[in-house]
């Protein structure tokens, strides 16, 4: 409980102004240790991602893109099962964005991601 740890004595006054039990002090203790542990690995996998930028899925425009649907969008949402995604097409119709979306999605659901850019 590394996490904790450094906020131990902050926990302390904590329960003590607020007259928390046993079971409500280990409930904030352990539940501010989960959380920051969570947030850690969403960083350390965002950082073995490698993006070259952050770009979420909601952030992509359905409009500019005539080729794609809303429904094909939704559809691309895969993270259920495991495997790699290859997107082609010429320069300028979303397929980074895509990627670094499904990717960030991915990662706040705990899973590593890689992404490689084929065009360099």
């Amino acid at each position: 409980m590394s996490e904790t740890s450094k906020e131990l004595p902050n926990f302390l006054r904590k329960a003590e102004a607020h007259s928390w039990n046993y079971q409500e002090f280990l409930y904030e203790l352990l539940s501010h240790e989960e959380s920051n542990r969570e947030k850690k690995m969403i960083e350390k996998h965002l950082k073995w991602a490698k993006f070259p930028y952050q770009k979420s899925l909601d952030e992509f425009d359905l409009h500019e893109q005539r080729s794609l649907s809303s429904k094909q969008l939704k559809e691309l949402t895969w993270l259920e099962q495991t495997f790699s995604l290859v997107f082609l097409g010429p320069p300028g119709v979303g397929k980074t964005h895509l990627a670094i979306g499904l990717g960030l999605e991915a990662i706040q659901n705990g899973l590593r991601v890689s992404f490689v850019s084929m065009g360099n």
